[in-house]
Formats: C-alpha cells, structure tokens, sequence
C-alpha cells in the first residue's frame, strides 16, 4: 500500500503483515490500518459482508452480473492452473463464448497470475514449452492483428488451448524443482467433449476407489477428526495472490509458509487431513477440466468448513526420496452456506449434510506409478479465512472452540470426487498464435 503520507508508508514499510495474522479478525481502530481509516473501513467493510448482496454486483468486483452488456467483440481470455483468478477466467470464456457472436477464445498455462513468461509455477517446472517469452509483446501482437487489421499468418484453430501438464520424468532440475513437464494442446469446447466423468470413492481405510463402498457400519462407514481454528492447515501453495507464495510444491510444511510449525511433517501426517489415495497406477490417467467433490459430512459445530485438495503423488525417487506430493487443485465450502452463497444457514450438530466443493478445473497427466490422493480437512490459512466454529457473523467473531467433523463413506452417503477423465492424451499442438 502507498499513501501521501511519509508516515503511512513508513509504518506499512516497517510493519511485518504476517505476524498480525494471529490477531484475525481485525476490529476498526484496532488493525495495523488503523493510521489509515479510510483503507481500514474500506477493508473491513468487504471481510464482514459475508453474503452474496448488491455490494458484490458491482462492475469492479463482479463482471458475471454484465456478460449482457459487454460488448461483442473478440476476445482472448488468458489464465493459468495455479492463478487465483482461473475460476472467473474460465466462467468468462464460458458465458461469453455462449452470448456472443464474435470470436472467443481460451488460454490455459501452467502459470500462477504473472508467470506467463516461466517455465515454473513454484517448486515445479514444466519444461520449456510452458514458457510464453514474448507474451507481452508478438503474441498480443499477432493475435490483435488477427482481428484487427485481419492480417496476419496464423491459420484457422481451435479456440480453447490448454497446457496439459504432467508428462515429465520427474527428476530434479539445477534449480532444484521437480520435472513436471507437459505440452500444449487445443480443443473445440470447454469443457472437452470427450471427458468422461468418473467417480472416485473415498473409503473407511483411505482409499480412493472407483468401486462404490458398500454400506457399512461402524467403523469403517466414517472417519471423524477435531479441527482446532488455532493450529489451522497452512497453505503450501495453490491459487493464491498477495503475501501467499503461489504455486505447486511438495505438499509439506515449511518455515517460509505462514502457520508452518516445526518440525515441518508433511501435511498428509497431521491427524486434522484426512488422505485418500489410490493404488500406484497401472496406467496413465489423464484428468482435464472442472472437478467437483461431494462429501457426506456431519459436525459437533453449528458452522464449520470443509476443504478438498487433489494431489499428484509422486513415487519415491533417487532425485526425491520421500516422493512429492504435488498440490493440483483445491477448494473449501463453508457449512452455513452450503445451499448458496446469498444468505447463511447454520447446520444442527450431528446431521448430515451433503455437501459440494468445486476446487478449480485442471489439465494433468498422472503418470503410471503414480497415486491419485485427495486431502479433506477443515482449514487452509491464510488461502481462505478460518471458520472459528461458533456460528458468529463472518469476521466478527470473539471465540473459536474444536469441531469434531465427520465424513461419511458407504452406501447412500458414500463421499467421492469426480473426476474428467479422458481416453487418452489429446494430441500436441502449437501454441503460436
């Protein structure tokens, strides 16, 4: 943030922001904004309007209330796996391309929000393909040419180009990164045509299966955990912006990632994570396109949250001796707005509630010998803010207590993950435009 003020920026410059994380949620006069209180009113009036109301609509915040009114021009919208803005990204294209009548276009990279001239997102790298060097320059070049001056050399193709990831070996880099790999492809739609949803089972003894459990009791029909908001999961990574480092990593905690505590386990060994994975693969399993979690799930709180996390396992290697747990996507639902996103709900203790968590779409390749691994917990801080389990308004909250939350996986409330798998790997193509 600057100001006019040498003493506001000096204040800003001197302050460490992350340290004042433990003070969430910030009270008016009370947060390190307070020697700006315009700022301060404008923060804290967007974190306490927890429903979806006119404030949201607005141009600035929310273009989906305007795809009528945009104009009908073409239009290349350009995002990245591991961009916090991929979801809007994609919804763009999506309604647009149905509303309009000029050109749309998609682009996916391996990228985080400006990493489009990078082979890396992270501590991965997607080799050389992945980078675009002269985004910012002959490619919108080229592509305003197309449809302006309706020049140019670049033939007839596809609208939507994705970079399928995932089809490197895995070793590690001089930089120190994992070899992800991948290539570019095109295709006519989004969502591809030829994915075929499947549905993967979460079962009693963390499996993750594509035989639906049978019902069962006891035991192994659920599996409970206590989510405590003061020792929350840390993000490693993912779709995030400012002061969160984005990307892809091996999913571990780590000094230089907030909420890490030594001595830095992987996140699969805290008892609040709950993991569910596959066999090694016999086979190449190639998921591209949106992902949709349904938990079965039941809490001791009147409001809490659940989260999904799908992770490329990587098997133990020369180069990586404890494997890497690569994070692909993930996503949370927060129980009192379970149905929508306009008004909350509390839940009652003890029932259960289907509930649906759409972590962002993908295009990845996981390999033979590979796991394909969901992560279900309750927390992913400081991505999204921390449920304190009491019903309290959003970022108003005084107390925080222990949820015990369970997830049901048999018979009727079987939990599972849905998955766009595709026949094969799509064919190669070119990225220039």
């Amino acid at each position: 943030m600057e100001s006019d003020d040498p003493a506001i920026d000096a204040l800003f410059e001197k302050e460490k922001i992350t340290a004042w994380y433990e003070a969430l949620p910030f009270r008016p006069g009370l947060s390190p904004l307070a020697i700006a209180p315009e700022f301060e009113a404008y923060i804290l009036n967007e974190y306490t309007r927890s429903d979806y109301s006119d404030f949201w609509k607005r141009i600035s915040l929310n273009w989906s209330e305007y795809y009528e009114e945009t104009a009908d021009v073409a239009m290349l919208h350009v995002g990245g796996w591991y961009d916090i803005f991929l979801r809007g990204t994609i919804q763009n294209y999506v309604e647009l391309n149905r509303l309009k009548d000029s050109p749309v276009e998609l682009m996916i990279g391996p990228w985080t929000h400006s990493g489009n001239d990078e082979t890396f997102a992270g501590d991965v790298d997607f080799g050389s393909a992945a980078a675009i060097t002269d985004f910012d320059n002959d490619f919108q070049r080229r592509w305003f040419d197309r449809y302006l001056k309706n020049s140019g050399t670049a033939p007839a193709r596809n609208p939507v180009r994705l970079f399928v990831m995932g089809t490197g070996d895995g070793s590690r880099t001089d930089e120190g990164r994992i070899m992800h790999g991948g290539y570019w492809t095109e295709a006519a739609a989004w969502p591809l045509p030829n994915a075929e949803t499947t549905a993967y089972y979460f079962t009693g003894d963390g499996a993750l299966t594509t035989t639906k459990p049978e019902t069962e009791s006891g035991a192994n029909s659920s599996t409970t955990y206590t989510f405590d908001p003061t020792h929350p999961v840390p993000t490693i990574g993912g779709n995030v912006s400012s002061r969160v480092i984005d990307g892809a990593f091996d999913q571990r905690e780590r000094p230089n990632f907030y909420a890490s505590r030594e001595p830095f386990l992987p996140l699969r060994a805290r008892n609040d994570v709950l993991v569910f994975q596959t066999e090694p693969l016999a086979e190449d399993i190639v998921v591209a396109g949106p992902i949709e979690v349904v938990l079965f799930a039941s809490s001791t709180a009147v409001d809490t949250d659940f989260t999904a996390k799908l992770v490329d396992v990587y098997p133990s290697s020369v180069d990586f001796p404890g494997g890497f747990d690569m994070n692909i996507s993930d996503a949370l639902v927060r129980a009192s707005y379970r149905d929508d996103r306009h008004t909350r709900d509390l839940i009652e203790p003890g029932d259960v509630y289907r509930l649906v968590i759409r972590p962002f779409a993908t295009a990845n390749v996981f390999k033979k010998g590979h796991r394909i691994r969901v992560d279900i917990s309750s927390s992913n801080f400081p991505r999204f803010d921390v449920n304190p389990n009491t019903g309290e308004p959003l970022g108003k909250h005084r107390r925080t207590i222990n949820a015990d939350n369970t997830v049901h996986h048999s018979g009727a409330m079987a939990s599972h993950i849905l998955l766009p798998v595709l026949p094969q790997r799509p064919s190669p193509s070119n990225i220039d435009n």
